[in-house]
This record gives structure tokens, sequence and C-alpha cells, in this order.
């Protein structure tokens, strides 16, 4: 018996197959694009913006001169002031040139709108981060990156007039805050200083020697507005210091009291007046010169012991 093997006819579609994928693409592409466009436009911003700034009022007073809508960025707050509550007489906490805000797409899919990604203009550098409000908590990171040391004005509130502070001030940092006060919150990061000096100043009408610092790094925690320094150096041609110990601050952040452990050691090319100064540091006849001191007083008026 013979046998006959039929087969059906194939058909190859070719380029237009290609065509057909390539259109569904772009229309999927396209699709999304426009709905985050019309998602991040039509976010309520005053709503989840009021609701944060009703959360940190009760510790920080929080102002901005103008808010607009800044597309992919989102709102943009313009001027940013964080100061304390006592008064407006206060140095701000920070000063932001723009702060923008936007809600975190995979977050806000899933029904919460309080997820914020943050970016800023600080102090000449940048800083991005997120921000979580939810069931009276606000829990967030920053990352800081190239910020001018000597354009933060409560540090140089320090110092008498005419003192200069310079240097690049990078890190992050994580935190968090339940409650009513955000002062009982907590938090840890890294921060890290490149070129850091200080020139012609003056700390309540003593003159301080010039210090130049090419690498200053810490690490810390914060809880209940006291800050644990679990480990500083700053190391430079005329001074070397190393520090652990605890800052409970105060207001005015001048009299915020320090306890403290540090190690001051001369560099290779300290000046005289720095040997000297490091020679009058209260220590024990047969202390070793690495021997570790405690600092106590305030930010403002230390004391060696």
């Amino acid at each position: 018996m013979a046998r006959f093997n039929l087969r059906m006819p194939s058909f190859s579609l070719g380029g237009l197959g290609d065509f057909f994928d390539r259109t569904i693409l772009l229309y999927v592409v396209f699709t999304v694009a426009l709905f985050s466009v019309f998602l991040v436009s039509t976010f309520p911003y005053e709503i989840v913006v009021g609701q944060i700034l009703a959360l940190l009022r009760s510790s920080v007073n929080v102002e901005f001169k103008t808010a607009e809508f800044a597309w992919h960025r989102g709102l943009a707050l313009n001027n940013v002031r964080l100061s304390p509550v006592a008064g407006d007489s206060l140095d701000p906490y920070l000063e932001l040139n723009t702060l923008w805000v936007r809600p975190v797409i995979t977050e806000l899919l899933k029904g919460n709108p309080y997820a914020l990604a943050i970016q800023a203009d600080l102090y000449g550098g940048t800083a991005s981060g997120a921000l979580n409000v939810g069931s009276g908590t606000v829990a967030g990171n920053l990352e800081v990156s190239s910020a001018s040391l000597g354009r933060y004005q409560p540090l140089l509130a320090l110092l008498d007039e005419g003192g200069q502070v310079a240097g690049r001030l990078s890190g992050n940092v994580s935190f968090e805050a339940a409650g009513p006060s955000v002062e009982t919150g907590q938090a840890k990061g890294e921060i890290s200083l490149e070129n850091g000096s200080l020139e012609k100043a003056k700390i309540s009408g003593f003159p301080v020697p010039d210090v130049h610092f090419r690498d200053t790094r810490m690490t810390f925690g914060l809880q209940n507005g006291r800050m644990e320094v679990e480990q500083f150096n700053a190391n430079g041609d005329e001074l070397n210091i190393s520090a652990t110990g605890q800052v409970s601050f105060r207001e005015p952040i001048d009299e915020s009291v320090l306890n403290l452990k540090a190690t001051f050691l001369p560099g290779k090319n300290a000046p005289d007046n720095i040997r000297a100064l490091i020679g009058l540091i209260p220590k024990p006849r047969d202390a070793k010169p690495d021997a570790p001191v405690r600092i106590s007083g305030t930010l403002a008026r230390p004391r060696f012991r």
C-alpha cells in the first residue's frame, strides 16, 4: 500500500512580523511614558507636602518662598529654610536653594503616596535621597556630595568675625522618627571632608592657629538629641586628631555639651604655636604623647582635662 506524506504549507511574515513586534513595543513604551507623565503631573503635591510639614513643624520651622511644578523632578520648593522653632533670630539648621520632591512611582502604584524621592542644591553641592511618611513616622535616607563647608552659617557663627572655614563635605545618613517630635528619632551615618581648613579664626576672642586637613572622616549615630561620635579622624600636615564620645545638642548650637575623648598629635610640618598648644593640654607627667584627653564644656567653651 502506498503511503503519502502531506505537509501543510507554511507562511513566513518575515519583516512584517518584526514590524508588528516593534509597533507593539513602541505602543507599550509610549503608554507607560504617558501614564508616568500624567501620574507625576497630577500628583497631589500640596496635600502630601502639607502632611509632611505638619509632622515636622513641632520640632523645626520649615519655610520656603515659592513652589512650582518642575515636570520630571516633581515639585520645586525654592529658598527653603529649616530653622529652630524658638525664633527667627537663630541661625537656620539648613538652607537649600531648591528642593525637588516627586513620588516614587513603584510605591505610588502600591497605593503609598507618601514615599517621596528628593533632590536638592546644597551649599554649592548636591543632595539626594528618599522620604517615607506614614502613621506618624518619618523615615528616609540622604546622600550629600561636595557641599561647601565655608557656606554653612551655623559653623561660621562659632567663630569671631574674620574666621575662614573651607572644605568639601560628602556623606550619607539614614534616619527614622516616630511620634509628634522628630527629636525623638534616631539616625546614623558617615561623613568625609576633603581639604578642610581653618584660617584667621578666633573663638571667644582667642586666636586659633591655622590648620589644614587633607582628609577628615567621621561615623556617628544620633538619638534623642545626642550624637554618638563612633570614630573621628582628621589628618593634616600641622595637626592630627582622633576622637570618640558624645555631643548633646542645645539651642543655640554653640551651647551644645561635649563629652569626648580625643588625641592630638603634631603633624610633620607643625609650626611652633601648634606644638606649644598641644604641650599645654593637661596630661600626667608619665603619659605617652598619644594618650587621650577628656574634653567637656560646650562647643563655645571647651574644657580639657
